[in-house]
């Protein structure tokens, strides 16, 4: 079963969710680009397309058959079915994720994406529904080696480009070298082949990695934390109905316990 901690933060993520919903919706600078309605657009097209880099397990990942799927993607579906269309998944490196947004060739992005004060400026999100920490991931011949934060002095640290775990170890690691790639597939293969000597990555993404990577594993003890808040739906500014369509998907799925289910399923798909 799902640990009591991912419990937790499922269920922090929508607590007092409507508090923050349609913050981004509201802004004045998105009124141009919502003269197209994205929800109109997406149900006379008879598909929602989403936005995704599917090196994330368990949120988004490629199966053994090459098909994208994760949490992520289920909850995509829901939001998909409940507008009547089917979903189509667009992949594209995180970093490159809101800019194919922008273009119109997604409709939302489902990346384990947080909303940060300059992503809001770009694109609006959706209410939180997954909140997370991020740990060090090492080769588990170097666990003597790094027991601390003092012990990556000097020593290279991957992350992926334009995540916030990136932007929590150029904060919190100014004494390490900070290496920045596009997906985090690639990291861990740096890692494995003692290019870097730790890779930073939100929490149960990290669990999944050394699930399925025996050689690796977690610092023990070592959690940092960002400023931002956690995972949403992102959507081009200005995209109330869609965003409101969005909302309602997550509250019922929050409500029927199925944000957990779907990641729970995810775990275990990911670790077969």
């Amino acid at each position: 079963m799902i640990s009591k901690r991912i419990k937790k933060v499922l269920a922090l993520a929508l607590t007092g969710a409507m508090v923050l919903s349609f913050s981004g919706c509201s802004s004045e600078g998105g009124k141009d680009k919502a003269e197209v309605n994205s929800l109109e657009a997406i149900k006379e097209r008879g598909k929602l397309i989403m936005g995704t880099s599917p090196d994330y397990p368990p949120f988004e990942f490629k199966d053994k058959n090459q098909d994208v799927v994760g949490s992520d993607v289920e909850i995509a579906k829901e939001i998909a079915e409940d507008l009547g269309v089917e979903l189509e998944i667009n992949e594209a490196q995180f970093d490159s994720l809101i800019p194919v947004l922008q273009s119109g060739k997604t409709d939302i992005i489902m990346a384990g994406m947080n909303e940060t004060p300059d992503r809001k400026k770009e694109v609006d999100f959706s209410d939180i529904y997954y909140t997370g920490e991020a740990v060090l991931v090492i080769n588990k011949k170097d666990v003597d080696k790094f027991k601390s934060l003092d012990n990556l002095k000097g020593k290279t640290v991957g992350a992926q480009l334009g995540s916030i775990p990136e932007s929590i170890a150029r904060k919190e690691l100014k004494e390490s070298e900070v290496i920045s790639i596009g997906t985090v597939s690639d990291l861990v293969l740096q890692l494995k082949g003692n290019k870097m000597n730790a890779v930073i990555m939100d929490d149960i993404v990290a669990e999944s990695y050394v699930k399925n990577n025996s050689d690796l594993t977690i610092i023990n003890g070592i959690v940092l934390k960002g400023e931002e808040a956690g995972f949403a739906v992102a959507t081009q500014k200005g995209q109330k109905d869609l965003m409101r369509e969005i909302n309602k998907t997550l509250k019922r799925l929050k409500d029927e316990g199925k944000l957990e289910k779907f990641l729970e399923e995810a775990m275990e798909l990911n670790n077969k």
